[in-house]
This record gives structure tokens, C-alpha cells and sequence, in this order.
């Protein structure tokens, strides 16, 4: 657990520049609502020693050890990936939406943990739409895929099939076109991850919905890749 905590700590020192998990609680945490609820948590969790893990912890800590996992296995790699690290680093500094930010740099990490490339779009476009990134999977010659993500995570309650396909139709105009002829670049697959894992990652209730609407395997992989190459 200890080690976890640790690992998380190593994350936040690496991008934010201050301690995570010290008393008193850093202002720079406080002024970052999901650090500070995380790190309400985690001390709660230190105080209590053998206690019961709180609720908060699967809710506010699990997501930071996810992407502080995969960011400490970057940081075992070679200097290839030092370009990508900062260029997570200005991205989570300056996000618009702290969690869905927190899941794109999880999916990036894991794309360069399996050996593809990462570029981060920002480094083709300056203005206009953007997709998050685009990644080549064996060279820039071959097999290019661009890559937007989208986290539903903490919304759950209301979370509905018409929401998620307005989500899916909303993120794909980033596809379109004009926007991609701006890229310079020729891709060969276009994919859209949708992030839908409950608060507490039990089944998300949407799943029956999915079924019965024969959705379940379309929704996240077919439909997007079908209607993002006709738009």
C-alpha cells in the first residue's frame, strides 16, 4: 500500500513540482480539488494504519496510481521517452477537465509502453479542433492511427446510450477533414476511447442497456471507426 503511495508521490513531485504526501498539505494541492481529495484520502488511509480501506480510495487515489504506474515505467526507459514526459507534464498542468486529462496520459503511456510512437498533436496544429494525439505503430511509414479520448468516469448516475452517442458524434467532428488536413499526416486508422469505468469499477450500468441494444462491442470499437471515416 505503502509502496503505492509512493508511487503516486513520485508522479505528482515529477509533474506539479511539490511533495504529495507530507504534512501539512502543500496550498499548490489545495487549490487542485481532485489532489486534495486524494490526499484528505490517503492521509486518512496513513492515520488509520490496519483500518478498512475508506470509499475514497478507489474513487479519488486509484486513478493517480494508474497513470503513476504507467509514468514509472516510462521513466525506466531509455532517453526516448524524456520528449514524451514533458510533453504529459505541460498537458496535466494545464488541464480543462483534471480526470479526463489524467485517462488520456494513461492511454499515451501505454501506447509508448508498447514500443509505438506518441506525438501529441499540439506539435502540428496550433489552432482549430485537435485530436489528443497520434501514434505510429511500427514507423512513420506505416500503420498511423490518430487517437482521441474521452472519460465518463464520474458521471455514471446519468450516464445514458443517447449521452454516449452524442459524446461518440461530438468527439468524432475532430476527424473530419479539414481538421486532419491540417495533421500533415496520412492516417490509417482513426480511434476514439471512450472511458465509461464506474467510480467504485463495478459493471457500469449501461452495459444492459448496450446489450439489449445490440451496442456493446459497436459503440466503443465498430460504430466509431465506420462514422469517423465517412465524416
Amino acid at each position: 500500500m505503502y509502496n503505492s503511495f509512493q508511487t503516486i508521490e513520485d508522479f505528482i513531485k515529477e509533474v506539479y513540482g511539490f511533495n504529495f504526501i507530507k504534512e501539512p498539505m502543500d496550498p499548490k494541492v489545495a487549490k487542485i480539488r481532485e489532489l486534495k481529495k486524494a490526499y484528505d484520502t490517503i492521509m486518512r488511509i496513513n492515520q488509520g494504519q490496519r483500518k478498512p480501506l475508506p470509499n475514497g480510495f478507489v474513487k479519488y487515489v486509484y486513478p493517480l496510481l494508474e497513470v503513476s504506474v504507467q509514468w514509472a515505467g516510462l521513466k525506466k526507459e531509455d532517453k526516448r521517452s524524456r520528449e514524451f514526459l514533458e510533453k504529459c507534464k505541460q498537458r496535466v498542468k494545464t488541464p480543462s477537465n483534471f480526470y479526463g486529462t489524467i485517462f488520456e496520459i494513461d492511454m499515451a503511456s501505454r501506447c509508448s509502453l508498447s514500443n509505438w510512437q506518441i506525438d501529441f498533436v499540439e506539435d502540428h496544429i496550433k489552432e482549430g479542433k485537435q485530436i489528443d494525439f497520434v501514434f505510429y505503430k511500427v514507423s512513420k511509414q506505416d500503420n498511423v492511427a490518430g487517437v482521441e479520448c474521452s472519460s465518463n468516469r464520474y458521471t455514471q448516475s446519468s450516464l445514458t446510450i443517447e449521452k454516449t452517442n452524442r459524446k461518440i458524434s461530438e468527439k468524432a467532428k475532430k476527424f473530419k477533414q479539414e481538421y486532419i488536413e491540417k495533421l500533415g499526416i496520412s492516417l490509417d486508422e482513426r480511434l476514439l476511447i471512450i472511458d465509461i469505468t464506474t467510480d467504485d469499477y463495478a459493471p457500469p450500468k449501461i452495459l444492459k442497456d448496450l446489450d439489449r441494444e445490440c451496442r456493446a462491442k459497436c459503440i466503443i470499437s465498430s460504430w466509431c471507426k465506420s462514422n469517423l471515416r465517412k465524416g
